[in-house]
Order: structure tokens, then C-alpha cells, then sequence
């Protein structure tokens, strides 16, 4: 019932159109304060997080909470694909796309992979290859990165791990 409970709010949660806050944010103390929730779960499974944040980002407009949201679950999902242990890694750094400049968020981890029958259908509201998933976690990141502004893409190799990249417009 908790379960399905959770799921449910979720679900409602994606549906929902609501007030941003957003405010100036420091994309990398979001980061940093996210990865404190993680310490203890990353030493149960044995995985490193090493961290590569531009010591030079502007402050954007972002939702901080929401924010916290995607990394959390894009930093989950990685753990996932590692259940025996492996890195995670996460950068930022400038970025230029279709002539807007940004801040790009770069998660690589060395786990399973994706496979290729399933890379097109991951953002597919309640696909899970998991069985104890929901479907929601990345199609809510993205749902929260578009509203931003951004966009995630995402590649993988099976047995090799996946690189998933956050682009986020810097507000001018």
C-alpha cells in the first residue's frame, strides 16, 4: 500500500502544473548538497563518487528542490546499473547548444548499460526494467529539466556503463 501510495504522488506530481520558485541558484552547491543524501547508500554498494565541478558557474534561475529531484534520481539510476560496486561520476561545465550558453551536468557511471532495445523506450512513463521500479524517476527529470528550459540526453553500452547529460540555460 506504501508502495502504491508513492507511486500514485508521483504520478500526480508529473501531472501537476506548478508555481516554480525558481531563484539564482549555485548549480554545484545543489549538487554537493544532493550528494550528501547519497554518501551512506553509495558505501552500501561499494561505488565512488567523484566529483568535477567548474570552479567558475554563473547563477541560474533554478527550482531547487526540483533540482535536487533530477540529480537524485539520475544519481540513483546510475547506482542501480552498478550492483556490484563501480564510479560515478559527475562534472559540470560550460556549454554552448544551438547557440545558448549553459551549464551542462555530466553523470558517467562504468555499470550494465542500457540495452539497446530499451535506450529508446527509457523516458516512456512507467517503463522499468527494475522490479522494484516505477517507471517515473527519468521521465520526471526530464519532465523538471524541460521546464527549466534544458534538455537530458543519454547514451550507453552495454557492460560499459552510461553517460547522462543535463543541459541547463544560463538566464541572461
Amino acid at each position: 500500500i506504501l508502495r502504491l501510495d508513492k507511486i500514485l504522488k508521483s504520478l500526480l506530481d508529473y501531472a501537476k502544473v506548478k508555481e516554480k520558485s525558481k531563484i539564482e541558484t549555485d548549480l554545484n552547491e545543489i549538487i554537493r548538497n544532493s550528494l550528501i543524501l547519497l554518501r551512506t547508500q553509495a558505501i552500501k554498494q561499494d561505488i565512488q563518487i567523484e566529483t568535477e565541478l567548474s570552479p567558475i558557474t554563473p547563477k541560474i534561475l533554478l527550482d531547487e528542490n526540483e533540482m535536487k529531484q533530477v540529480i537524485l534520481n539520475l544519481s540513483l539510476n546510475a547506482f542501480q546499473a552498478m550492483p556490484n560496486g563501480g564510479t560515478l561520476k559527475i562534472s559540470t561545465s560550460h556549454q554552448t547548444v544551438n547557440r545558448v550558453l549553459g551549464l551542462l551536468v555530466s553523470f558517467v557511471d562504468n555499470g550494465e548499460g542500457i540495452l539497446p532495445e530499451n535506450l529508446s523506450k527509457i523516458n516512456t512513463l512507467f517503463f522499468t526494467t527494475k522490479s522494484d521500479g516505477t517507471g517515473l524517476g527519468l521521465p520526471m527529470s526530464q519532465k523538471i529539466v524541460r521546464e527549466h528550459g534544458g534538455s537530458i540526453t543519454i547514451s550507453s553500452e552495454t557492460g560499459l556503463g552510461t553517460s547522462v547529460n543535463v543541459f541547463l540555460p544560463v538566464d541572461r
